[in-house]
């Protein structure tokens, strides 16, 4: 059953105007930005003198419900706060023309002029809270206690771990996800498992789980970041709270001033149904909250590079490689290679070039010493020993790649079967010597024996043809056409033996 509350502030119109909020899955005093929703639509509607009703939701099935109610309280503008809301409106909108929605955090589908969706550039919120962290990690691992799967909060997750490896490409970023936004007690769990695997800077990204999430981190002693509004005034009470030196700060998505300035240009008519309004940090929509009681902890350094940060993303020559639904998009090459941890790799290419050294010097002091000991002079010792090392290595580059002239034949072999195409018909038939049986094979097709008798030009063990047809087949100049021979009229090559 939902909760069903009413704010109603007297009109000053003749004819009273009414904005109705519906909730996600919470509260308008959860901290999140189910109350920064309701904050931007009281600061619109006192100046204005309209008339505000707000419901509660508390489960996912009332959402369709909770809107009914609204419309029918005669709600001229509707607010909705999630995706799953989002979704109703798709519907209910259609059927409602003469109502206006406005979805906070959904796109919907097809464009519906009595519908305004607001979205925000997360992946970047994302991404500066993750630079913030990356320069603050001591043990170069971070993690991320995100709420629901859906495409808002994967942006901020994604956006996250982009850029705390951007500013720190050391940095492992440790991430789970609670399927519910109203569960402090599972984000605290969370977040102290976390801890335990090495995290020392946590981002809570999912409501009230995630605000359970940090306020345990930052009573443990680990740097927190907040999300949706600046939880130093909600989750940390204002820096009442235990912990509340430990928040670093909150990755910031101004719902409040997005519906607040949605209700106004409702009331004035101006309202742009059949558009999207992104939040980014070209208008302020999005951004970090301020240090508060860890303003002495940030370095200059850190300041200097979330500044660079902010003004590249801001301008567009960063970008945060998270598209709209939460998916990573591709690096660049060179991205990729910049952000490799090259001092791994070069640990191991060098390991393995001192035991080759040293196994160079062993065998040609060794080949050396047998040589001079047979007599040989120094200018035959020199350039057999040398011939000996290369032979050695040799061998164990063909052991472990394979002969560079039988991987050239393979491959020449290879582009021969594939270069007809898939038009060609291609027919592999083997033989066996010892059994008398024969198998061709196209799709798994099994053909029996013509005879039993071994083939006497197959006196392996093994053999293995292919054929082409003649239209998929050039035969080299002087080369005699297998097209022409007695012994076979089909292209036929066969194999090595096995």
């Amino acid at each position: 059953m939902q909760a069903f509350n009413r704010n109603a502030v007297l009109g000053k119109m003749d004819r009273p105007m009414r904005v109705g909020l519906v909730t996600d899955v919470g509260r308008i005093d959860d901290g999140t930005f189910n109350q920064y929703a309701h904050e931007g639509i009281q600061r619109a509607v006192s100046e204005l003198g309209l008339e505000y009703t707000y419901i509660e939701t508390r489960r996912p099935e009332d959402h369709e419900v909770n809107l009914l109610i609204l419309i029918e309280e005669q709600c001229g503008l509707i607010i909705t706060v999630g995706g799953g809301l989002g979704k109703v409106v798709e519907r209910v909108a259609k059927e409602h023309p003469n109502v206006h929605f406005v979805t906070v955090d959904y796109v919907v589908q097809s464009s519906l002029p009595n519908v305004l969706s607001v979205v925000f550039a997360e992946d970047q919120a994302g991404f500066l809270a993750g630079a913030l962290a990356g320069c603050m990690t001591k043990s170069n691992v971070v993690g991320v206690v995100a709420g629901e799967t859906v495409p808002p909060v994967l942006r901020f997750r994604k956006g996250f771990a982009h850029g705390a490896r951007y500013v720190n490409p050391k940095v492992r970023v440790l991430s789970e996800h609670v399927e519910s936004f109203d569960d402090p007690d599972k984000g605290r769990s969370v977040a102290l498992s976390l801890i335990e695997r090495g995290v020392d800077v946590l981002f809570g990204a999912g409501g009230r789980t995630g605000s359970g999430a940090i306020r345990a981190a930052a009573e443990a002693g680990v740097w927190v970041i907040g999300v949706d509004q600046d939880e130093w005034f909600t989750t940390f009470e204002e820096g009442r709270a235990p912990g509340s030196d430990r928040l670093l700060s909150s990755a910031i998505k101004r719902v409040d001033v997005a519906v607040e300035k949605a209700v106004r240009d409702w009331a004035a008519g101006r309202f742009n149904g059949g558009s999207n309004w992104l939040g980014s940090l070209r208008n302020e929509g999005i951004g970090l909250a301020p240090f508060h009681a860890a303003e002495e902890a940030i370095a200059q350094e850190v300041r200097a590079r979330l500044s660079e940060v902010t003004l590249r993303l801001r301008d567009g020559t960063l970008q945060t490689r998270v598209g709209p639904a939460g998916e990573d998009r591709l690096e660049t090459l060179w991205e990729q290679l910049r952000m490799w941890d090259w001092s791994e790799l070069a640990v191991l290419v060098l390991a393995v070039f001192t035991a080759l050294l040293i196994g160079a010097i062993v065998i040609w002091v060794t080949r050396a010493a047998d040589l001079r000991g047979a007599g040989l002079p120094w200018d035959q010792v020199i350039p057999e020993a040398s011939a000996l090392v290369l032979s050695a290595y040799g061998g164990l580059y063909e052991g472990a790649i394979g002969s560079a002239r039988v991987l050239a034949g393979s491959l020449i072999y290879s582009l021969l079967i594939l270069w007809p195409g898939l038009p060609s018909r291609w027919d592999f038939s083997a033989a066996c010597s010892t059994s008398g049986w024969r198998v061709s094979s196209i799709w798994g097709h099994y053909v029996p024996p013509s005879s039993a008798s071994p083939s006497p030009a197959c006196p392996s063990i093994f053999t293995c043809r292919w054929r082409l047809p003649p239209a998929h087949w050039e035969v080299p100049s002087g080369a005699r056409s297998p097209a022409r021979s007695k012994r076979s009229p089909a292209r036929t090559r066969s194999s090595t033996r096995l």
